[in-house]
């Protein structure tokens, strides 16, 4: 019996993408343990401009974390509108020039 094309075409796109979720979600959770590291030295000292700048940025990245989560399960949902694979992109381009930076 032959598969469904589309089956082997979503199977291909998420090998693809895989790695690289692999990577960023590595990234991502070492960068949010060193801030909220951060967010524990800063409340210690009491200084709370500091405090609310990196639990913002905590957030922002936790529900980064939470979308790369989900995005292998969008790959295969046909309820889903958003593209995954635009989702990925949107937090390669975002988490990739932040490294640069550094």
């Amino acid at each position: 019996m032959r598969q469904n094309p589309k089956n082997e075409i979503v199977g291909s796109i998420r090998a693809l993408d895989q790695e690289l979720i692999d990577r960023l979600y590595k990234d991502l959770t070492k960068e949010l343990s060193e801030l909220i590291k951060e967010l524990n030295d800063s409340s210690k000292i009491g200084a709370f401009g500091a405090m609310a700048t990196l639990s913002t940025k905590i957030s922002d990245m936790a529900s980064d974390l939470k979308k790369l989560q989900h995005l292998p399960t969008m790959l295969t949902n046909p309820f889903i509108m958003a593209d995954p694979r635009t989702i990925l992109d949107e937090i390669s381009k975002k988490y990739g020039k932040k490294k640069n930076k550094k």
